[in-house]
């Protein structure tokens, strides 16, 4: 249906927007043909990108699917870009942490998650996710050094 509405209003960025984020939950749930899945999402996500190139959501979205096919380079522009459009945003500075996460870089994690939820103190709004990445970091970390 909402492809449908893409033919109808093609410019509309929200429509896009959907898409991609229904095909990027699909990928998500893992199964046969999950990689192409999250190709497709991110296409509908740079389309929608186009129409709204300031859409935060787009961006971290797009980088999402990046990070989930193991494109970490690839995704870093993206995440960069969510960031320089809304730095005081603890969700968007959270994402930028889950990104270095998903990358296996803990301590830069780390530090973007520690200021995810500086941000989120300094507002009304409830940061849960921050707190919890920060205790697989703990444990990532703490696995890594009982290696040594």
């Amino acid at each position: 249906t909402l492809k449908r509405a893409h033919e109808v209003d093609p410019m509309n960025f929200g429509t896009v927007y959907r898409i991609g984020e229904i095909l990027r939950k699909l990928s998500w749930a893992g199964g046969e043909g999950y990689r192409e899945l999250a190709h497709e999402a991110a296409r509908w996500f740079a389309l929608s990108l186009q129409l709204n190139p300031l859409d935060v959501q787009s961006h971290i979205r797009h980088g999402m699917c990046l990070d989930w096919l193991g494109e970490h380079a690839k995704a870093e522009p993206s995440f960069k870009r969510a960031l320089d459009l809304d730095p005081k945003s603890f969700n968007v500075v959270l994402h930028y942490g889950w990104h270095f996460l998903s990358a296996g870089d803990y301590l830069t994690a780390k530090h973007w998650f520690e200021e995810s939820v500086k941000l989120s103190t300094a507002s009304w709004q409830l940061n849960t996710i921050a707190p919890s990445y920060l205790t697989i970091i703990q444990k990532r970390l703490a696995e890594k050094a009982a290696k040594k």
